[in-house]
């Protein structure tokens, strides 16, 4: 599943593209033009017993796009059709970009909580993973209470459905215990600061289960927790790495149907490095769209690129014997407009685009 291209990889979480398929193999093909996801989760082996277990996440030769293969912030890219998402016609691809990553990790992460319906969850961080977490938490039928330390955060996730949303703080736990009566069933924890990864054991009631989603990374990825307070009180802790197809196809459909929306902003693609300085500070409410519209065509530059992707993705499929699986080399489209349904912008944190593939 290595991409062609050596060198750095073009970065991207997940891709929306119109499809074509590459190889005969392919079981229930997207039709061709077909707008498909790309997601984070770029492959799995289908072999192991993680994968058996429908577990592929964690399966030891999973891909990652734009990390282990190549990403989408290109014109052209390379993608195994049996990991895309299926889009259906009329969604509004720039805001179903950010559902391909941050959609799909809450979705499973609320999942995997195993709370049921009904029940209180606490969500830990409102920006790009919190503010859809709370609406697949409502969908689910759970009772979201949301905690952040930024007010306009807060603002939003209640507009969004949070039953009720906390200022993050010292002060938190006790609040979350007063309004569930003794703790939420789960928390989810979507936030990269190691404090919140802490606290969250004691906003859940015994018995009860933290899910650990955000990835503070670097030094910060370590936490002190109580052994006491988890062995005594019977909590867990459950990690929760993105999804599944299964778990991206239900994230998708959700969406698709209306009761999740991504709170987005369309920002220019010459302007990235902004964006990411932004999304540093903590500006962004949800999540933050680039528009590669009006970018210089990499057709202009190689001609022969659409031939040299194809000759690519033949090389892909010759170093997967047996699989069966198809490689879909994709194309990026203009901005969606009246005039074209093409979608052709990126999403921080779940690129956007739309593909083609040769036949």
């Amino acid at each position: 599943m290595d991409a062609a291209v050596s060198g750095p990889r073009p970065p991207v979480r997940s891709s929306k593209d119109q499809f074509r398929p590459e190889s005969s193999g392919l079981r229930a093909s997207p039709a061709i033009g077909a707008a498909v996801g790309v997601p984070w989760m770029a492959g799995a082996c289908g072999r192991c017993a993680w994968c058996r277990a429908g577990m592929e996440t964690i399966c030891p030769e999973g891909g990652a796009t734009g990390f282990s293969c190549d990403g989408g912030y290109a014109e052209y890219m390379v993608a195994r059709a049996d990991f895309v998402g299926l889009i259906p016609d009329g969604v509004d691809l720039v805001r179903i970009a950010p559902i391909l990553c941050a959609g799909v990790t809450t979705h499973r992460g609320l999942r995997r909580s195993e709370a049921r319906a009904g029940e209180f969850v606490a969500i830990i961080g409102a920006g790009g993973l919190g503010h859809v977490a709370v609406q697949y938490a409502r969908v689910l039928g759970f009772r979201p209470i949301v905690l952040d330390v930024d007010p306009a955060k807060l603002d939003l996730a209640r507009r969004l459905g949070a039953e009720a949303v906390v200022e993050a703080g010292p002060d938190a736990t006790g609040i979350v215990t007063a309004l569930t009566g003794g703790g939420a069933a789960a928390a989810i924890v979507t936030a990269p600061a190691p404090a919140a990864f802490e606290q969250s054991l004691a906003l859940i009631r015994p018995g009860g289960t933290a899910v650990f989603i955000g990835l503070p990374g670097g030094g910060r990825d370590a936490i002190r927790l109580s052994i006491a307070a988890i062995s005594n009180w019977e909590k867990s802790i459950r990690g929760s790495n993105v999804g599944t197809r299964q778990d991206l196809q239900e994230a998708v459909d959700f969406a698709a149907r209306g009761l999740v929306a991504a709170t987005v902003e369309t920002v220019p693609f010459d302007q990235v490095n902004e964006a990411l300085a932004r999304l540093r500070r903590g500006e962004v409410l949800g999540r933050l769209v680039l528009d590669s519209a009006g970018r210089p065509s990499l057709q202009a530059f190689c001609p022969d690129l659409q031939h040299a992707v194809h000759k690519a993705a033949q090389g892909l499929q010759a170093d997967q014997p047996g699989h069966g699986h198809g490689i879909a080399p994709c194309r990026i489209g203009r901005r969606a407009s009246a005039s074209s349904p093409a979608g052709g912008a990126g999403a921080i944190g779940a690129g956007r685009r739309r593909v083609r593939s040769r036949s």
